[in-house]
């Protein structure tokens, strides 16, 4: 595809796993299936490619919490995803590269002089926060 404009995650998805090799166990691949179908989907699913950012990564963690998923479940998901955003890459297909690579989650390493978001992240992160909980509330 030349155009990643409508190219959404599902689309992404489904490609990715086309893709893999029948050399892979069939664990692996039902494993990258079960992240898809039961969280990556109904998050990401509709998000145009180039449209995904780091910010809606967090959001994505940030839902699984509040979901009760454990961080080894979380962890896992992630991997698979960064797996659908580094074969998008190889495609040559318009996405950030950031989200081929892991999250740093280690923040003992991180000093109080560098913040974790810019001011502008952080708002964005704060209206998006309100925005879902008001909608829970009054929707």
């Amino acid at each position: 595809m030349n155009s990643s404009e409508t190219l959404t995650f599902r689309h992404l998805a489904l490609r990715y796993l086309a893709s893999l090799p029948l050399t892979n166990t069939l664990k692996a691949i039902e494993t990258r299936i079960h992240h898809l179908d039961e969280h990556l989907l109904d998050f990401f699913g509709a998000y145009a490619v180039n449209a995904l950012t780091p910010h809606s990564v967090e959001k994505f963690v940030f839902c699984m919490e509040a979901a009760g998923c454990s961080d080894g479940e979380i962890q896992a998901c992630l991997v698979t995803f960064r797996a659908c955003m580094t074969y998008a890459l190889d495609q040559h297909w318009q996405v950030n590269a950031e989200l081929s690579q892991p999250v740093a989650t280690d923040t003992a390493c991180l000093s109080a002089d560098t913040p974790l978001m810019g001011s502008a992240e952080f708002h964005d992160l704060y209206q998006s926060l309100v925005q879902d909980i008001t909608s829970d509330l009054y929707h």
